[in-house]
């Protein structure tokens, strides 16, 4: 694995232009016990790329940028393994 790498992400900015992507669906279950130590579970089908439109913009940007960087990891043998 490479040692000081260095990355910056700068002038995000949207382009103006819509792309399709192709929809995937994937049926999800989920088990967690809330902060009242109560069990919950909820199960439902998320359909990708729309999923993506119920978060909050800030928190999906970071999300992006870390799998942009990931993948510019990978393809510039930073990271020859799978990482995280």
């Amino acid at each position: 694995m490479a040692r000081n790498v260095n990355v910056w992400l700068t002038n995000w900015s949207w382009t103006g232009v819509t792309v399709p992507t192709p929809q995937a669906a994937v049926d999800i279950h989920v088990e967690w016990v809330n902060e009242a130590g109560e069990q919950r579970e909820h199960t439902e089908t998320v359909r990708f790329p729309n999923i993506l439109a119920d978060v909050p913009v800030p928190w999906l940007k970071r999300q992006v940028e870390e799998l942009l960087l990931r993948a510019l990891r990978k393809r510039l043998d930073i990271d020859p393994e799978d990482v995280g």
